[in-house]
């Protein structure tokens, strides 16, 4: 079961190919899926708050598809390459923080006792 169809990832505002999304959205699934301690793998109803979530995802996914070049000579042929202060894994724990209701993304789970 996807998370987030096409058509939603653009109604979100999503900015990759759809040609690319398919693969995108399995990469993000998984990644919140993580994230959520699998919470989600049995719902029925997808809440909006977890596909824009995941269109976050995508999005940072098809960002993080290319090297980010900063400087490139011909001379010698010499390229650098931009360094981001947080990891990937980083950026998508803060998009999650902020989108997600904390029952989903908390490390507790509350025993009942009967």
């Amino acid at each position: 079961m996807t998370y987030l169809t096409f058509e939603e990832y653009q109604t979100y505002g999503g900015k990759a190919e759809q040609s690319a999304f398919p693969r995108l959205e399995r990469k993000a699934r998984k990644k919140l899926d993580s994230f959520t301690q699998d919470r989600l793998v049995n719902a029925t109803v997808i809440p909006d708050t977890v596909k824009e979530c995941m269109t976050e995802f995508v999005d940072l996914m098809t960002d993080m598809e290319g090297e980010k070049v900063s400087s490139f000579s011909n001379g010698s042929v010499s390229v650098s390459f931009q360094q981001d202060e947080k990891s990937d894994d980083e950026k998508m724990w803060n998009i999650a923080v902020e989108y997600l209701p904390i029952e989903l993304i908390s490390m507790v789970v509350e025993n009942e006792t009967e």
